[in-house]
């Protein structure tokens, strides 16, 4: 009620100000204002289609009856109940004059700046973001994918349809503010070849682009001259609070006046804020001059301001507990993001809280349904009897019977997660964990929900993974994440470590349930078998320290324990003399093997012969035969010198489990499910091919195979491959079940807070009381109201423990359903002025020797030159089409037909291959990396080879093997890591780069010399590094450096050194990143937070790196052509043939390979 007669009255209010009601006014006027409160209220209760035909009903009244209907109309309005006004969660906002202008629920909202309720001004399922008014204040551009990538769009403050401006393949435009003249200021990928951001002023009627001469601006305002203040970089992808690594934000100021032409460039750009290593961001040139931004300086992130020539710094705001997120301004007036809640602050005054409400259903809070279940499966059982299948989906517990029955709904618990579902021996229950009691612990839960869980273990609060029962149902193992393994005792709920870290892996009881059998590994890095007495408490080492022995599987009558472990190593490289020096690689190194856990036990597989004991031999003394599970077994442990093979060749194996009468084991490289018999002679044979999950049920009797987007359960005695057909297959076709997203928002904030507590480096949190920052973060998450919203949360909650590689995103958000992918053809085009169509400015170089880097318009068959004009695509003219792009949607990967006059005035048509967005950018990456080769070997005259790795991953290492080895003759090597976004293979590189030729293959033929170590560089290295080299780039330059290979170049990086796995998944397939694992090296941690400053500190400017230039490599290049005119490392000149002396031999070699000085 109270949300409607505001509505009423504020339309009213403004009339009785503005016009001073009285009888003179016209009854047009009462009408007027009285379909306006109607309008708004009517939209509140029903869709805006159904308000209109109302309004357009009571216009047949007469006009002087049409106030008294409405009236009537409103009074009924009134009585009806009114949508919910509520707190949203509010983000990305701009001020113009009196209104406001922010994202909240993916939507766009338009709002007064002193408060009130909301308008909804955008509801596309997809989200809209970074709304930006227009000078005039008529129009905002915003960030959306209605048509699929994200890209700038610009529609009427007032409402209407939205009109894309920008078509960028690569989908990272964003708008950034506009200028006096009414163009945009937009930030994206533009031209660049690199992971890299630029500004470029958009018109936003014609989408035509000028860029901004500037390499990695990312944020900017214009003073009253046309001088730009920007913000170089954007913000480093980890959420961390005091971040003051390489890659932080600083501002700098550029003339805009400075000549674009490499003749005339003008002056480069200056920095402003050097003086301070954090952050400053978010630039705002207000009437006053002044530019006011955002800044860290002294503690959290607060608005400062400064003259333009970075001198005066005055802070504005106070605030310590929260960082201010965003910053905007319409000239006059701030607006800021703190928190959820947006401010105001006008220069001179206290900032001022904005009061805003939503009328709005918070629609993607409320229920959902989850319709594709096996999306988020994350854990499977099968019953003792395997009859019944336990599946975990989305956090929540089901059963399904095998063949056909109602698969149930267990769990039903809202915003309570469930994980590593396992059956008892009764098939009636299951052991899962559970988060039901705010921490993860084991639950006993009945498989047709008819009994409410209970809990079975109580603390210590730890990330428990995996389960294993004890045969007699009192025990159930498990690990936690820092594998320690641990018993739980289900009578008492009490919880024992059994062993310290690491202890990962499988583990298997024995029958009678008296020991637990696991894997641990020990000082050397080699996992060796144990054996803890769950009576004494005491464990023992089963197997050797000299082979990695894993996967425990106990047989059925406990006489034989069964193993994998890596022992055989045969490489299937021979030598060192193929090509690029290959070096040994090792696959197929496990082979099962067994160990007798009594005396005398009989070997399944042994061959018979007349002295062979019985079948049913190996029964200790007072014992009898044919018992399984005895209590009083004597089991032996000092037996591992009996170990045996199994006749399995050598693979990639782990075990899945043992039967009476047969092994089941899998490949863990294609997935295939293997069986062997317990006879002399068996052959393995395969069951289920290409399976990503098998169980063997308690009683042994049935397999459940997880294939595809199915579950079967097979026979374990199959003789041969079974068909997995609906016979054996779990029916769940028609599994569907309903999400309170609220519910699951809440449990996923509380699981992310959990699982840093749990994963993070360092076991006290840094000093941070963690259990405090929960709590200050959790008031926001009742006004989450988006997926998006979520994700923000949580990053500000990460933030408080200053840490990189830390993060949270992803999940289930709201999109848009109506989506076309981006398509592009390599090359940069200008909108043609004679003839409409599209000219090509620039056509992407590509190495020759590598034609998949190739342009789809140089191929060969189409060779459009530079200069062409497209004239049209697909028969679709190009002069009506807003952009190039527009013609290329859902393109990438087909054929599409251009119509071309060349750059001679002939006009003929072509077909190529169009190429998504993300193939564009390697081309264009690509080109920069084929340019800095061609670069460095002009600087040097070929003196010097050129080796650049993006990353630090698999393809990466090939290209390392490509292109390093190519190179070997020069006289110095730059390795260079700039942009380099980290993996783990630095040791790899390193490994090459420490090899160094010790002596000469000399053969007979002239002129040829073989380095031994085979294709090792002698030359002189250095390393190239910026402030984009992240995590695993930065771990190889700091070895680079301390193995003392060469000088490093560039200036200060990321500072990511606390490495991670990225294995933490949440229920809606969100992840949230946590920095798992520090490095440290001669007494201190390494890098993290600051990142590895380089020996020679030389930056890349902005203005001159836009023009090409690289300053870096250009040090790098002078570098080596120093130490190369100083040692200049020549493959050496083999010395004369020796000559034999007859009597005496070859004359005495006179060098001892003692010397010491610089590394040949």
């Amino acid at each position: 009620m109270k949300s409607c007669w505001g509505i009423f009255a504020y339309p009213c209010s403004i009339w009785y100000t503005s016009e001073r009601i009285s009888g003179r006014v016209a009854g047009t006027r009462i009408w007027t204002i009285l379909k306006t409160c109607l309008i708004r209220i009517l939209d509140l209760k029903m869709n805006h289609d159904t308000t209109m035909n109302a309004i357009k009903k009571i216009r047949i009244v007469g006009t002087c009856a049409r106030p008294v209907v409405l009236l009537a109309v409103l009074s009924m309005m009134l009585a009806l109940p009114a949508a919910a006004q509520v707190e949203g969660y509010y983000r990305h906002p701009d001020i113009h004059g009196d209104r406001l202008v922010f994202s909240a629920e993916g939507d766009l909202w338009l709002a007064q700046a002193t408060g009130g309720v909301a308008t909804r001004l955008t509801t596309h399922a997809g989200e809209e973001s970074f709304p930006v008014f227009s000078p005039d204040g008529k129009q905002v551009a915003f960030r959306a994918s209605y048509d699929g990538s994200p890209d700038v769009y610009v529609m009427d403050a007032s409402g209407g349809a939205p009109r894309r401006v920008t078509w960028d393949a690569r989908g990272g435009a964003r708008p950034v503010g506009w200028t006096a003249d009414g163009r945009l200021l937009v930030r994206g990928a533009w031209t660049s070849g690199l992971p890299d951001v630029r500004l470029a002023l958009v018109d936003p009627e014609t989408g035509n682009a000028d860029e901004i001469p500037l390499s990695q601006a990312a944020e900017g305002s214009f003073t009253a001259d046309g001088t730009l203040i920007f913000a170089r970089l954007p913000r480093q992808g980890s959420n961390s609070r005091w971040y003051k690594g390489g890659t932080a934000q600083k501002l700098w100021l550029f003339e805009q006046a400075a000549a674009r032409t490499d003749q005339d460039r003008g002056a480069e750009a200056t920095p402003l804020t050097s003086d301070y290593p954090g952050t400053s961001r978010q630039p705002n040139v207000l009437a006053d001059g002044r530019v006011y931004f955002l800044t860290d300086r002294q503690g959290a992130m607060n608005v400062w301001s400064m003259r333009a020539d970075g001198s005066d710094l005055v802070r504005h705001t106070q605030f310590e507990d929260f960082d201010i997120q965003e910053l905007a301004s319409d000239g006059r007036r701030l607006v800021f993001r703190l928190g959820a809640d947006l401010w105001t602050l006008t220069p001179g005054e206290e900032p001022q809280k904005v009061g805003i409400h939503l009328v709005t259903d918070i629609e993607q809070s409320l229920t959902d349904w989850e319709t594709e279940p096996f999306d988020r499966v994350s854990d499977a059982a099968l019953s003792h009897d395997g009859s019944t299948v336990a599946v975990v989906s989305r956090g929540e517990l089901f059963t399904a019977p095998v063949g056909k029955g109602r698969w149930v709904h267990v769990s039903r618990d809202s915003g309570v997660r469930y994980r590593n579902v396992v059956f008892t021996a009764d098939s009636v229950h299951v052991l899962a964990l559970s988060d039901r009691s705010g921490e993860l612990e084991w639950w006993r839960v009945r498989t047709d929900g008819t009994e409410p869980p209970s809990q079975v273990s109580r603390g210590p609060a730890m990330l428990r993974q995996g389960a294993t029962p004890s045969p007699d149902g009192r025990y159930l193992a498990h690990r936690n994440y820092d594998d320690e393994l641990w018993l739980v005792d289900l009578e008492t709920g009490r919880s024992l470590r059994v062993a310290s870290a690491p202890a990962g892996g499988a583990v298997a009881w024995t029958p009678d349930s008296k020991f637990l059998l696991y894997s641990r590994q020990l000082p050397n890095l080699i996992s060796a078998l144990f054996a803890h007495d769950v009576a004494s408490g005491e464990a023992q080492q089963i197997t050797s320290n000299r082979f990695s022995d894993t996967g425990p599987v106990v047989a059925p009558d406990g006489r034989w324990l069964y193993f994998v472990s890596t022992r055989t190593w045969n490489s299937t490289v021979g030598s060192p003399w193929g090509e690029r020096a290959p070096m040994p690689h090792f696959e197929d190194t496990a082979k099962i093997y067994a160990i007798p856990l009594v005396a005398h036990a009989a070997f399944p597989f042994a061959e018979p012969n007349e002295l062979r004991v019985a079948e049913d031999g190996g029964t200790p003394e007072g014992t009898q035969t044919g018992k399984r599970n005895r209590s009083d077994r004597a089991y032996r442990w000092d037996l591992a010198s009996k170990v045996r093979e199994l006749p399995v060749p050598a693979g990639s194996w782990a075990l899945v489990g043992v039967t009476e009468n047969r092994l089941l084991y899998r490949d863990t490289s294609d997935g295939n499910l293997m069986a062997l018999d317990m006879k002399h002679g068996a052959e393995p044979i395969t069951l289920v091919e290409s399976g990503s999950g098998f169980e063997l049920s308690g009683d042994g009797k049935k397999i459940l195979v997880r294939k595809g987007e199915a579950f079967h359960v097979i026979a374990a005695s199959a003789s041969s491959a079974p068909k997995l057909d609906g016979d054996n297959k779990v029916h769940l076709e028609d599994w569907a079940f309903a999400v309170d997203k609220r519910a699951e928002w809440n449990q996923i904030y509380r699981d992310m807070w959990r699982l840093h507590r749990d994963y993070f480096w360092d076991p006290g949190m840094g000093g941070v009381d963690w259990e405090a920052m929960r709590e200050k973060y959790a008031p926001l998450l009742p006004r989450v109201a988006s997926r998006e919203a979520l994700a923000d949360l949580q990053g500000m909650l990460v933030s408080e423990l200053s840490l990189l590689h830390s993060n949270a995103g992803g999940g289930d958000a709201r999109r848009g359903e109506n989506t076309a992918a981006p398509a592009a053809l390599g090359g940069d085009f200008e909108r043609d002025p004679d003839t409409g169509g599209f000219r090509l400015v620039r056509r992407l170089v590509h190495d020759p020797d590598l034609p998949e880097f190739r342009s789809p318009l140089s191929h060969p068959d189409a060779n459009v030159d530079e200069g062409s004009v497209v004239l049209a695509i697909n028969g679709q003219p190009a002069a009506e089409a807003p952009a190039l792009g527009a013609l290329l949607l859902e393109q990438a990967g087909k054929q599409v037909r251009l119509r071309i006059r060349d750059s001679r005035g002939e006009e003929r048509d072509v077909v190529v291959r169009a190429i998504s967005g993300r193939d564009e950018f390697d081309l264009r990456y690509h080109e920069w990396e084929y340019t800095r080769r061609l670069e460095a070997d002009r600087l040097s005259g070929g003196s010097v080879g050129y080796v650049h790795l993006r990353a630090m991953g698999r393809s990466d290492a090939g290209q390392f093997t490509r292109e390093f080895y190519s190179q070997l003759d020069r006289h110095g090597m730059i390795i260079d890591v700039r942009h380099n976004n980290g993996g783990n293979i630095d040791s790899w590189i390193l490994t090459q780069l420490l090899r160094r030729p010790w002596a000469w293959f000399k053969p007979r033929s002239e002129g040829v010399l073989y380095p031994n170590m085979q294709y090792s560089f002698g030359g002189h290295l250095v390393i190239l590094v910026d402030e984009r080299t992240a995590s695993d780039g930065e771990a190889v330059a700091d070895g680079f450096r301390r193995l003392g290979l060469g000088a490093s170049i560039g200036v200060r990086t990321w500072g990511g050194e606390v490495w991670l796995s990225s294995s933490n998944r949440q229920v809606d397939g969100g992840v949230t990143r946590a920095s798992e694992t520090g490095v440290f090296a001669d007494g201190e941690w390494l890098i993290e937070g600051w990142g590895f400053v380089p020996d020679m500190v030389v930056d890349n400017p902005p203005h001159a790196t836009w023009h090409g230039d690289d300053a870096q490599l250009e040090a790098a290049v002078q570098h080596l052509m120093d130490l190369i005119e100083e040692d200049p490392r020549h493959w050496p000149d083999p010395p004369p043939w020796p000559e034999l002396v007859p009597g005496s031999g070859f004359p005495t070699p006179t060098s001892t390979g003692r010397r010491t000085g610089r590394r040949p």
